[in-house]
């Protein structure tokens, strides 16, 4: 899958289509009312965190998010 001139590697389009991953903003709001993963996995996975959210493509790298919280 395409977002933008991206393509998305085959994981995460996967995960997209099983609908594990959001697509759209509702798919993405959604999770502030049910996680997309049972919190009983996410405990295996990361021990430190209770709720974990998933962003829908396209996704910002590292610099472009740092930059968007300083404005």
């Amino acid at each position: 899958m395409k977002v933008g001139k991206y393509e998305l590697p085959k994981e995460i389009d996967s995960l997209i289509e099983s609908g594990i991953w959001p697509l759209t903003d509702d798919q993405e709001f959604a999770q502030h009312e049910k996680m997309l993963i049972e919190k009983s996995m996410l405990s295996r996975v990361i021990i430190d965190e209770a709720k974990i959210y998933f962003y829908k493509p396209p996704f910002l790298n590292a610099k472009k998010g740092l930059s968007m919280e300083m404005i």
